[in-house]
């Protein structure tokens, strides 16, 4: 049985991004703001979780795309990274090469 996605309403929705050096949250991105775009979901707000510095402008530029200036975008501000400055995170994976905790 098919059930249509309008059957349930529109769903308010936040979406919580790791935009980074991989495509996957921008082709999450684009299919939410598609979404948007036919009525089945209103974005709320879009969460960055990550330190990349570039992420949130992606994020903006994406919004700006498809005219969606308007949407809150929330960001992490703050040091990342091991209180000893090593290259070990906190998830147990080691950057290489070993690079310096980013601080923004």
């Amino acid at each position: 049985m098919l059930v249509s996605a309008a059957a349930f309403g529109v769903v308010n929705l936040i979406l919580d991004t790791d935009m980074s050096i991989d495509v996957d949250d921008v082709g999450a991105l684009c299919v939410l703001h598609a979404l948007a775009d036919k009525g089945e979901v209103n974005i709320l707000a879009i969460v960055h979780n990550t330190a990349s510095p570039r992420g949130v402008g992606a994020i903006s530029v994406l919004n700006r795309y498809y005219g969606r200036d308007h949407i809150p975008i929330g960001a992490y501000f703050g040091h990342v990274g091991t209180a000893d400055g090593s290259s070990q995170s906190p998830w147990g994976f080691q950057r290489m090469p070993p690079l310096p905790p980013w601080q923004i």
